[in-house]
């Protein structure tokens, strides 16, 4: 890596570990969360539709949806942050 900058020096510094290191972070958080997501919506299904569970459920996907979206707008601020500085 070393090599490349110094061959390449319009190549931007690397000091970028730590963001790499969240956007790793972001990003299987937010697929844990989604398939998580699945897995709920799936056993909701599962449930008699008059089951008090259900309501549970619906709660819980609420959430992880609202979750997901929230890690899918960080996650793209933070790719155009990485972004800005190439």
């Amino acid at each position: 890596m070393a090599r490349a900058l110094l061959a390449n020096p319009q190549l931007p510094e690397l000091n970028g570990v730590e963001q790499q290191r969240t956007l790793q972070e972001l990003t299987r958080t937010q697929r844990r969360l989604s398939e998580q997501l699945k897995a709920t919506r799936s056993a909701q299904q599962e449930l008699a539709s008059q089951s008090h569970v259900r309501e549970v459920l619906q709660r819980v996907i609420d959430t992880l949806v609202s979750e997901v979206k929230t890690l899918v707008t960080c996650r793209k601020e933070k790719v155009t942050d990485v972004a800005s500085w190439i």
